[in-house]
């Protein structure tokens, strides 16, 4: 029975890997950053567990050295996923770099000395998809953001890109060359969290739709994608020898519009979500005093489509829908939401 490492055990996604690697026979070792995360990673998983020994844990932090080598020997595969992702962009972007790149780096090294030569690491479309300066885009498992655009391109992006150059430059080295390595870059992830746990991105934004904090929505279209599926790519790249040494894109081709996803939840009951597209012109106003609303105003009518037929030769690929999607969120959160009444 192999052993998979899974940095960031607690994560919303991680959780799904951690539940789909157990179904697919693997052992798990995660990390978590203290003891309360312990405990609800383990109360978000305990009816899925049904032996104690497939999950155990390690403490570790993205910036600091102390445990990462020792906490990998005896793994055979290391899935890395622990990153920071903001609701705010941060004053200083190196906050959001910092630790995407030297987490990376600092997992892949303790991997490296572990012997241990299949990583997979979640990267993200924000890597491949922004800085290219058009209106309306297609993009594949080709393309980089580029960086250095003064379209848009904030923290989160840059500390993406730059991890995952990392990781490749890593790979490349003739001394690691035994490593094969496969990112897997998913856009907007939703879909119902294991446990209760909704204060990650994802879940907050469906919250702010359901509950009415979102009078209106903004021009802007985005790619979507089911957490299961997104974890399945993982779990999957594990015994499909096609994906060493790729970049996966994991997406709808298509991106949605933020007042269709408000659609989608009126249509399932949710009446409290928008009904209205808020105007260019005051989100345009808006960005004048408000930085996020300034980062918003570059993708205004902006439409990027992904590439995936890489994806659709190296897996069985027929992703959820959006809509079953985005209706399965807001019911997981819903639920939540209630029970915290």
């Amino acid at each position: 029975m192999k052993k998979i490492f899974i940095s960031g055990g607690s994560g919303y996604l991680a959780l799904h890997c951690i539940k789909m690697a157990i179904e697919n026979g693997y052992q798990v070792k995660t990390s978590v950053r203290n003891e309360s995360k312990k405990v609800e990673v383990l109360n978000s998983i305990k009816e899925h567990l049904k032996n104690p020994k497939d999950l155990e844990f390690c403490f570790l932090d993205l910036l600091k050295d102390e445990g990462w080598e020792e906490s990998m020997m005896g793994c055979d595969i290391l899935i890395h996923i622990a990153s920071p992702f903001p609701f705010k962009q941060p004053k200083n972007e190196q906050d959001l770099i910092k630790p995407a790149v030297d987490g990376t780096l600092r997992a892949l090294n303790a991997a490296k000395k572990a012997n241990i030569n299949r990583v997979i690491i979640t990267a993200s479309v924000a890597s491949i998809a922004f800085g290219h300066n058009k209106q309306n885009i297609t993009v594949s498992h080709k393309d980089w953001t580029n960086t250095n655009s003064s379209k848009g391109v904030d923290a989160y992006m840059k500390s993406k890109t730059f991890a995952e150059k990392a990781a490749w430059e890593f790979v490349n080295k003739e001394k690691n060359s035994s490593m094969k390595l496969t990112t897997i870059h998913p856009s907007g992830i939703f879909g119902a969290p294991l446990g209760k746990n909704i204060s990650g991105t994802s879940m907050n934004f469906i919250e702010q739709f359901i509950t009415g904090k979102i009078p209106a929505c903004p021009n802007i279209s985005f790619g979507f994608i089911n957490v299961k599926d997104v974890a399945k790519l993982h779990i999957e790249s594990l015994t499909k020898p096609d994906s060493e040494n790729k970049r996966i894109i994991c997406s709808h081709s298509e991106p949605i519009e933020m007042l269709e996803v408000a659609k989608f939840l009126r249509e399932s009951g949710f009446n409290k979500a928008p009904s209205k597209k808020l105007p260019d012109f005051v989100v345009k106003m808006m960005a004048l005093i408000n930085s996020d609303m300034k980062s918003m105003k570059t993708y205004l009518g902006v439409k990027t489509i992904f590439d995936t037929s890489q994806t659709k030769e190296i897996f069985d690929w027929n992703p959820i829908s959006v809509k079953e999607t985005i209706v399965e969120s807001g019911i997981a959160v819903n639920k939540i939401l209630e029970n915290k009444i």
